[in-house]
């Protein structure tokens, strides 16, 4: 073989070991962006999910505790004086924390 040949063997066996390589890069690659992708994925799932808990599920109910719990502490006998219904439905909220 010349030098010339020589050379452009070399190069073309740097080539594809690169390649080759490379290949197999690119694939390890795709595949942990497919799970750092599903990772994120679950995660975000995860936020919206006690997202809406905390500011959507959570209120309401506490909401619905409370209106039953001043309604019952309002309650003299078989009579409910509505004008304090109001002060404990308030005073329930601020101890939930809404």
């Amino acid at each position: 073989m010349t030098k010339e040949e020589l050379e452009k063997y070399k190069i073309i066996k740097e080539i594809r070991e690169t390649c080759e390589g490379g290949n197999h890069n690119v694939y390890y690659v795709l595949e942990n962006e497919k799970r750092r992708f599903i990772i994120y994925f679950i995660l975000g799932i995860f936020i919206l999910v006690g997202l809406f808990y905390w500011y959507s599920y959570r209120p309401s109910q506490i909401k619905k505790e409370c209106a039953t719990q001043a309604i019952e502490r309002s309650r003299y006998g078989n009579n409910i004086k509505y004008e304090f219904v109001d002060i404990n439905y308030n005073q329930c909220i601020r101890e939930k924390g809404l």
